[in-house]
């Protein structure tokens, strides 16, 4: 594998339409697949480990564990020029099928719309990915597969008229099939045991195994109306009540035992390298769930070029299920309990105040929000101490669970302006605060680990980590009609040029929670701000028939980052990159 080859895009999709048009109905039937074999799954190293915790003691760094441990030097801890061990791509794959059926029934349209849609995902990681890219310790990755089935009925009213309605129903089935399995390699046994003399065999070709699975059965019945009380004012309101069936589990075993040491041998190594756990099985867990949405919009219209508008509604996001969900032991190794399968589903209030507004008998549009929402039972990493041993210890345990309260506020523009035929500027940005206002039991940053350093920490009033506070969008979109430009080529259809630009600036986004308080993070970890400019031209017959579209992302290769962490002496620091400067290509050709 050549640097050149890393955080490749390698990727194709097709999609085709087929759509019958009858005297009173139209069916459109999609399929797509879309495939991506890639060498994106490479988180980089860029230093060792910290040398120093909040308190002022020391730690003992990446380095030094990997010399007293394996007895090697780390060859590189150069992000751009990584040894890398067992590095393989990732697979991906994307299946879709859809039918859409609108039929006239009287004034309303009755639409009818079945899906399917299959994600696969196999990644094959480096064996030293969490380690050190040259180290054989392991590589742990989850095979994903995702199918889902759903169907949609609406009935609708005819539009402009004084009352417009909607109503319906949804129902969707949902599998998720999610294979954990780590890979362990000739320096496993030696890492773990903290033991240079620990024999390589006992552990290398080991694997430790997860079977996740999570179904979700879901029925929802829908009504939306908009009565338009006269020429200026408008009132829309909508409800939403879902039915929902919840079913999940986790699955452990091991596999790969070395004949030359006894089974509880291997068991006993396995354990010390993931916490205690071997083998188990959390059973299946089921949840049952009655959600209600709704929302309330009023508007009312200045004049032909003034709308402002208001909005209340409130929406439930499903819990989670955990697939990985693991038991929870004690310091003597005894079960005392298993991490949620499934927890609590969000609860979102969201109030927003609008304008949209266009002048220059159209050419420029400009529309601005401000927006502030409110989520309770918000879904993220929390550490539980409310179980204890039997010495009366609390038991730390960090998975994924729902913390009190998150604030979302903030205000968005956007707009476009045509100075000249043809010819469009856009523009938009926002202004973004996102801000935990109850979450008491946050994982500490890893300089806080120190011996007898809390269990958690309150991030209650600090900043959400990985939400740019500030970000701006400026393009143009260019059309230039050529007539018959091709007819030499004995193509005598009309045609068009197209072209389009875009710079989309990010401001300095944190990696960390706990920024911006001053208190917590001793080693402030970002993404400074940075401008990523993309770049299409295309060529189009005037009935839209044949289109060919040529496009290149990150057009000058901006080196940014997705996510950035220190960590403590058990692996490097690391970070994770965007996207490379890509380009592709896309044929469209419609069939009559």
């Amino acid at each position: 594998m050549t640097g050149a080859g890393l955080l490749n895009n390698n990727r194709w999709g097709v999609r085709a339409q087929f759509l019958y048009t009858g005297d009173n109905f139209t069916d459109r039937l999609i399929f797509e697949r879309l495939r991506s074999d890639e060498y994106n799954n490479y988180s980089a190293i860029w230093g060792d480990s910290i040398p120093f915790f909040v308190n002022g003691a020391s730690a003992r760094q990446f380095t030094q564990n990997v010399a007293s441990r394996l007895g090697k030097q780390i060859l590189s801890l150069d992000p751009y020029h990584p040894y890398l061990t067992r590095l393989g791509d990732l697979d991906q794959r994307t299946h879709g099928l859809s039918n859409e059926i609108n039929y006239q029934f009287g004034e309303n349209t009755l639409t009818s719309v079945s899906a399917w849609r299959e994600f696969i995902l196999h990644p094959r990681n480096s064996l030293g990915s969490a380690y050190g890219n040259e180290l054989e310790i392991m590589s742990t990755a989850f095979d994903t597969q995702v199918e889902q089935y759903s169907e949609e009925l609406r009935l609708a009213s005819p539009k402009e008229q004084e009352l417009e309605w909607q109503v319906g129903f949804y129902g969707l089935r949902e599998s998720i099939w999610s294979y954990r399995h780590d890979d362990y390699g000739v320096d496993s046994a030696q890492w773990f045991s903290n033991n240079i003399a620990t024999d390589p065999a006992l552990l290398n070709g080991v694997v430790g195994h997860q079977d996740g699975k999570a179904t979700t059965t879901s029925f929802a019945a829908f009504g939306q109306g908009t009565w338009h009380i006269d020429e200026q004012w408008a009132l829309t309101a909508g409800l939403r009540n879902t039915y929902e069936i919840k079913n999940g589990s986790d699955f452990g075993w091991i596999s790969g035992f070395n004949p030359a040491f006894s089974v509880q041998q291997v068991l006993n190594a396995v354990a010390k390298a993931k916490g205690g756990v071997t083998q188990f099985d959390t059973g299946g867990q089921r949840k049952f769930n009655n959600s209600l949405a709704g929302l309330l919009n009023p508007s009312y219209r200045f004049n032909e070029n003034i709308l402002t508008y208001a909005s209340l509604s409130r929406g439930e996001k499903s819990g989670a299920v955990n697939t990985n969900a693991l038991p929870i032991l004690d310091s003597a190794q005894n079960f005392v309990g298993f991490q949620p399968v499934i927890i609590k589903p969000e609860v979102t209030w969201d109030y927003e105040l609008g304008a949209k507004t266009n002048w220059l008998d159209g050419k420029l549009i400009v529309n601005a929000n401000l927006y502030w929402q409110d989520t309770y039972n918000f879904q993220t990493t929390l550490v539980n101490t409310s179980l204890v041993d039997s010495t009366g210890v609390p038991i730390n345990n960090t998975y994924l669970g729902n913390i009190g309260h998150v604030r979302f506020r903030g205000v968005e523009f956007d707009g476009r302006w045509s100075p000249f035929e043809r010819f469009w500027l856009t523009f938009s940005g926002a202004l973004t605060e996102a801000r935990y206002i109850n979450y008491k039991n946050g994982s500490p940053p890893v300089e806080w680990r120190f011996a007898g350093g809390p269990a958690s920490l309150d991030f209650s009033g600090t900043k959400m980590a990985g939400v740019a506070p500030l970000s701006f969008n400026v393009g143009f979109n260019y059309d230039h009609p050529l007539g018959s430009a091709l007819s030499g080529a004995g193509f005598d259809q009309p045609v068009t040029a197209y072209t389009y630009a875009n710079a989309a600036w990010k401001d300095t986004t944190p990696f960390a929670n706990g920024a911006g308080t001053g208190d917590w993070l001793l080693y402030k970890v970002s993404q400074r701000p940075y401008t990523l400019v993309n770049f299409g031209v295309g060529l189009r017959t005037d009935d839209d028939r044949y289109n060919v579209f040529f496009w290149v992302k990150n057009l000058f290769d901006e080196r940014y980052f997705t996510n950035v962490a220190v960590s403590t002496g058990g692996a490097p620091n690391t970070l994770t990159y965007g996207d490379p400067r890509w380009f592709g290509g896309t044929v469209r050709v419609r069939l009559e």
